[in-house]
């Protein structure tokens, strides 16, 4: 198994753990994910590979936590760091994610630190 296939699995088993700690306020409200990873370039391969890794580790839970579907949203880092910070922000404020996930380096890491930071501590 490739490296970032193990990494993909083992970020998809920390998600679904996390998730059951999710409370449901509705149980037809989905839980929205944001996957925030490079899906052009290339480094696009790599984040296809570690969608695809997600996407059957949720399979095999059904795709659901605690009566709550989970849908994945994905977005294109690019592997720019602009690019990365206006994904990130596009998933919180027009997808309404409720987290996200994805490898990211210091160089992109650190601007989306800043506006996903500010914007779950300020609501």
């Amino acid at each position: 198994m490739a490296c970032h296939t193990r990494v993909a699995l083992n970020l998809a088993v920390g998600v679904f753990t996390a998730l059951l700690l999710v409370v449901p306020t509705q149980a037809a409200e989905p839980i929205k994910i944001g996957v925030l990873l490079p899906y052009s370039g290339v480094f696009g391969g790599l984040g296809k590979d570690q969608t695809l890794a997600l996407e059957m580790g949720f399979d095999d839970f059904g795709r659901e936590v605690a009566g709550r579907p989970i849908e994945l949203i994905r977005a294109d880092t690019e592997s720019k760091p602009g690019s990365g910070l206006a994904q990130a922000k596009k998933l919180i404020l027009k997808d309404k994610v409720d987290m996200i996930v994805g490898r990211r380096s210091g160089a992109r890491l650190r601007p989306q630190l800043r506006h996903t930071t500010h914007h779950f501590e300020c609501g």
